[in-house]
C-alpha cells in the first residue's frame, strides 16, 4: 500500500510567470499525456 508513502497531490505556483507576463494556458494531464504518446507514433 503505497498511501503515506509519497505526496499524492502537487501543484505549481505559477504566479511569477503570471506576473511577468506569461499568459498562455497550459495542457492538461490528458492532453500532454496525448500529445506525448502521439509523438512517440510518428
Amino acid at each position: 500500500h503505497l498511501k503515506g508513502a509519497y505526496q499524492s497531490f502537487t501543484e505549481a505556483d505559477i504566479s511569477k510567470l503570471r506576473e511577468i507576463g506569461y499568459d498562455q494556458a497550459f495542457a492538461t494531464v490528458e492532453e500532454g499525456t496525448r500529445a506525448y504518446l502521439d509523438s512517440l507514433n510518428k
